[in-house]
């Protein structure tokens, strides 16, 4: 009666066990890339175990085993795969461990390999790719999961917009054209059979031709132009070798940037920044903006002006705006130093002093001589959801409040106008922040999004 083997399958990194009984000695065989743990009669593991049998031996090993054997298996081959482990039981008595290599298979180094040609074959195991040769020596190498990778070489002949062979493609001959890529035609024109996309090409041919860049569908046999975006660039710049600026006669551009729009710009009219003194100008009308060392001043008059922005608030339903810009070599009481507006969203309920919302929190004031005023004057709009008595003050510099409203309002839509005065003599010239502070005694106040409240500051001259 020959004897039975146990056969143990064991994933790399874990132990199993069998029931196993052996009164004398047992004999496992290990063909695999990868040692095994042997336990009698208890868990194997990595730090407990009583024998190590290593990769392609086999081993005799004394016993007595009584219920069960345990063994542990790690892969040493790199590739994860499980071992399989077989023991036999023998009433042989043994003292001292026996072991032989059972050996493996290694391949040859050779020069040239062949392979027959033939259909694909069946998928190969799990992590292991399985080379073939098809009927007209096409090399493939199929995936365990019955993916064919047809491998390319030297003598396969490209398409598209390629042609000739690895390792030295080229372009195909005429325009390369792909859907929605660029279309470069070279020398001569574009052809109309082609679909959309932009054209670069070089016509006539000759010392006096001229380079074209454009975007056309044709796909319809005409030819509709289309839009060219520049998206995600740092800077376009144009010829940056020598001028920044538009100067050809009879060039047309019609730039669109929300609601200012630039047409017609015609040769003697001019807009670049390269060249000191230049800026914006309207030749037709000999008006324009220059920028010169001092700020920009005015083309017509060559008067510099103040670089302060035109201001627009609303009231209601009624809109007001004012004009600061002020040519500081006029003779002028008072300078503009600062102001805001704007919607915030904001809300409070605090009866003591708390700032407003942003901006109005903290005004950039620039004091010019201090040695006047500072004249302060606005409107802030409000809601309160009950009828109370609304606080508005004001601080500079985070120093003492002062209150400059303090009277019941309603609970509805509030508009609080306010000016006042503040001596800056023995100030100096510098940075400082004008501050506004509001306080309830009930109710929630909120501050208006639907329309601008604003503030300005002036400078009064002593």
């Amino acid at each position: 009666m020959p004897i039975q083997g146990l056969k143990f399958n064991i994933p790399t990194g874990q132990e199993r066990h069998l029931s196993f009984q052996a009164t004398g000695s047992f004999t496992a065989y290990n063909p695999n890339d990868g040692y095994a743990l042997i336990a009698l009669d208890r868990t194997a593991s990595p730090v407990d175990y009583d024998h190590k049998l290593p990769s392609q031996s086999g081993g005799q090993f004394p016993g007595p085993i009584n219920s069960y054997l345990s063994i542990y298996y790690l892969d040493q081959g790199g590739g994860g795969i499980s071992g399989q482990i077989i023991v036999y039981a023998s009433p042989q008595a043994t003292q001292i461990p026996q072991f032989w290599s059972i050996g493996r298979a290694v391949q040859t180094q050779v020069t040239a390999m062949d392979i027959v040609q033939g259909s694909q074959p069946g998928n190969p195991p799990a992590s292991v790719g399985r080379l073939w040769v098809d009927n007209n020596y096409n090399l493939h190498l199929l995936h365990s999961d019955g993916t064919d990778q047809f491998e390319i070489d030297n003598n396969d002949v490209l398409g598209g917009i390629l042609s000739g062979t690895l390792l030295n493609p080229q372009f195909s001959n005429g325009p390369l054209d792909a859907p929605a890529m660029i279309r470069v035609t070279g020398l001569g024109n574009y052809n109309s059979s082609f679909g959309a996309g932009i054209e670069i090409y070089y016509s006539p041919v000759g010392a006096s031709g001229n380079g074209y860049f454009q975007c056309y569908d044709r796909s319809g046999g005409g030819s509709v132009a289309r839009d060219i975006y520049f998206q995600g660039l740092a800077n376009l710049r144009l010829n940056p070798n020598g001028y920044t600026y538009i100067s050809r006669a009879n060039f047309q551009t019609n730039i669109v940037t929300n609601s200012y729009q630039f047409d017609t710009v015609h040769s003697a009219d001019w807009f670049r920044a390269d060249t000191a003194g230049y800026g914006i100008y309207n030749n037709a009308n000999s008006q324009g903006i220059g920028f010169g060392a001092s700020g920009p001043y005015d083309y017509a008059t060559g008067k510099t002006l103040a670089k302060l922005p035109i201001q627009q608030a609303d009231i209601g339903a009624t809109q007001i705006s004012w004009d600061k810009t002020v040519a500081p070599n006029q003779a002028s009481a008072f300078t503009y130093i600062g102001g805001n507006q704007a919607a915030p969203s904001g809300s409070s309920t605090s009866t003591s002093y708390v700032f407003v919302p942003a901006p109005f929190n903290g005004v950039s004031v620039d004091i010019r001589r201090g040695s006047g005023q500072a004249i302060v004057d606005g409107i802030f709009h409000i809601t309160c959801n009950t009828g109370t008595t609304v606080s508005i003050a004001y601080a500079w510099d985070g120093g003492g409040l002062t209150t400059i409203f303090a009277n019941g309002v309603p609970a509805s839509a509030t508009t609080i106008p306010f000016s006042f005065y503040t001596s800056v003599s023995g100030w100096g010239a510098g940075a400082h922040t004008l501050q506004f502070y509001w306080a309830t005694n009930g109710g929630t106040l909120n501050w208006r999004t639907d329309v601008y409240s604003w503030c300005r500051v002036w400078e009064q001259r002593a």
